[in-house]
């Protein structure tokens, strides 16, 4: 009934309700309607309206009496730091399009250090402002300098969202540098959530070894995300998981569907490693694509599209696995961050090795490794895992190694849990015979188990290379279980591949996996490319003979070679045409 009036009485019955009503939230807001003049105390009234958690609509008050409160301001910089929180709150709670209306109508001119800060700050906060050149991670710098001796929580925001450009643009050595020196020089007060996390941007290796993130207690939504995201970027994904999870739960509860793509997102990227059961971890990764799609958040979208093709490539999925790396790929380009490079080069490199192409997989991983002064990041982690799964077949035992060695030297003080476990089972993997049983023991000690992939494929390697001792009664117990672990999580092609070293133990099998003997069998074990290269090796050809009639490189021939004999069940190229039709 009100809005039909004119505007005359709607003023003038705002105001007598503001002198009226007894709720003070509900006076101050009628008192602002009537209001033109800018009015300090009545601009704090409405301020104090947005404080505390809100969860669903509760939040359209909050934000309308921050918007009015900034134009009630007396002075410019107090009305940007008010539509600045207006803006954090509307991203925490998924609504873009406000928090971009608010950056939209601050005016960096005329302002004084604080306000630029303010405007600069407001600016890099919202989703999918990274065309900005890196020349921003500087400028964030610089403001948190002119700001931290007044106003320390605005500057420790700055060096955040600096490290945060740092992390998706994965910048250059003296950036993340300037980051660091800046956030060192200012830090005068006991280490909190977000002080951490602007070191595991940076300098992950350093956020492990000297931060106390264990000793912090979380007490809300935002320091559970922060604590979560530092332990998933130091590779501690057993601390990250339960941390990550609470922050999902409190921040559907209070309605912040803004944060709730990244933590969706590292949840699943964990699974990858901690779950049983790969389909868990595709759901979070979806879930979390969506959300970030309807709430502006291009970045955090890419991320969830690379995490799905790691786990489609995984899952035997390629066609699904490329596509989303050329989603990815294209995200990085038009988002300018080159982070999302990362997961989509993991995921061609799983779809080549998968389909027996290792030596293209090695390169594919290789590159992710070449840069020595780039910080240990979580992805590289990755690549080094499955790099040295793909060595041996590649021929690239020798390179693999070097390469494990020296991320093995650069990790001062001991690693995070996840890269201590992988180069652990890299060593294992690599080792020369003489060493191999000590080192495939340490990687299998005490809690191996908590990590299921690393796990089987520990104990796949382990039990394929007794097989080729001849140790076949000792192979059989490790290939068995590498084949029930990836069976349960759904890594079709790797259990299937455990099966044929545990057929050619000599052990009989029953259920899916069993294929009746004789040459008519090899067609139905063998991709159509593996049946062509085992037949032309069955009639006595070389590998680069066989290469040059098929158009490859003789190293893939061998590595086709490599998947084929377990899968027929026989250890030399003399059986090969036992078990294949040579014509």
């Amino acid at each position: 009934m009100l809005a039909r009036e004119p505007g005359a009485r709607r003023l003038a019955a705002h105001a007598a309700l503001g002198g009226t009503v007894s709720d003070p939230a509900r006076a101050a807001w009628h008192s602002a309607q009537c209001t033109a003049r800018a009015d300090a105390a009545l601009a704090t009234r409405l301020e104090a309206l947005a404080a505390g958690p809100r969860a669903g609509t509760d939040v359209l008050p909050a934000l309308a009496a921050l918007e009015r409160a900034a134009h009630l301001s007396p002075d410019a910089e107090t009305g940007v730091s008010r539509l600045a929180r207006a803006a954090e709150l509307a991203c925490h709670h998924g609504l873009e399009r406000q928090a971009r209306r608010y950056a939209r109508s601050v005016e960096a001119a005329g302002l004084g250090a604080v306000g630029r800060a303010q405007s600069l700050w407001l600016h890099d906060l919202i989703p999918g402002e990274f065309a900005v050149g890196r020349e921003r991670v500087a400028d964030l710098c610089a403001a948190a300098r002119a700001v931290a001796a007044d106003h320390p929580v605005l500057a420790q925001k700055l060096l955040h969202a600096a490290a945060g450009r740092c992390w998706w643009q994965r910048a250059a050595r003296h950036e993340r540098d300037l980051v660091v020196h800046t956030f060192r020089d200012l830090r005068h007060r006991p280490w909190d959530a977000r002080d951490l996390a602007v070191l595991a941007l940076t300098d992950p290796s350093a956020a492990s070894r000297e931060a106390p993130a264990a000793a912090l207690r979380p007490s809300g939504t935002e320091e559970l995300m922060l604590l979560g995201q530092v332990a998933h970027l130091t590779g501690d994904l057993q601390r990250a998981a339960p941390l990550l999870a609470r922050a999902e739960t409190t921040a559907r509860a209070e309605g912040r569907h803004g944060r709730l793509p990244r933590l969706l997102v590292g949840r699943a990227l964990g699974e990858v490693w901690l779950g049983t059961r790969w389909a868990t971890a595709l759901a979070l990764a979806e879930e979390g694509r969506f959300i970030a799609g309807r709430t502006g958040q291009a970045d955090w979208s890419a991320r969830a599209v690379g995490a799905q093709g790691i786990l489609h490539a995984l899952c035997d999925r390629p066609e699904d696995a490329l596509r989303c790396a050329v989603e990815a790929e294209e995200a990085a380009l038009r988002l300018g961050q080159s982070r999302h490079l990362d997961l989509a080069a993991i995921t061609r490199a799983l779809a080549a090795s998968g389909a027996g192409r290792y030596a293209e997989a090695y390169a594919q991983l290789r590159a992710l490794l070449t840069d020595r002064t780039a910080p240990y990041a979580f992805e590289r982690v990755w690549a080094l895992a499955f790099l040295a799964e793909a060595a041996w077949p590649a021929g690239e035992r020798a390179d693999a190694g070097a390469v494990v060695e020296r991320i093995r030297a650069r990790a001062p003080g001991g690693p995070a849990p996840l890269p201590e476990r992988v180069l652990t089972y890299a060593r294992a993997v690599l080792a020369e015979d003489g060493e191999a049983e000590t080192r495939y023991s340490e990687a299998l000690a005490d809690g191996a188990e908590q990590w299921p992939l690393l796990y089987a494929m520990t104990r796949f390697a382990h039990g394929a290379r007794l097989r080729r001792r001849r140790r076949l009664l000792e192979s059989r117990e490790p290939l068995a279980s590498a084949e029930r672990v990836f069976r349960s999580l759904g890594a079709v092609s790797r259990a299937e591949l455990a099966a044929a070293e545990l057929r050619a133990t000599g052990l009989a099998q029953t259920g899916p996996e069993e294929t009746a003997g004789g040459r008519d069998s090899a067609a139905d074990l063998l991709t159509p490319q593996q049946l062509t290269i085992a037949r032309l090796a069955a009639r006595g050809l070389s590998n680069r003979d066989v290469a040059e009639q098929l158009r490859l490189s003789p190293r893939t021939v061998a590595s086709h070679l490599y998947q084929i004999f377990p899968k027929l069940g026989i250890t030399s190229r003399a059986q090969l045409a036992e078990r294949v039709d040579p014509s």
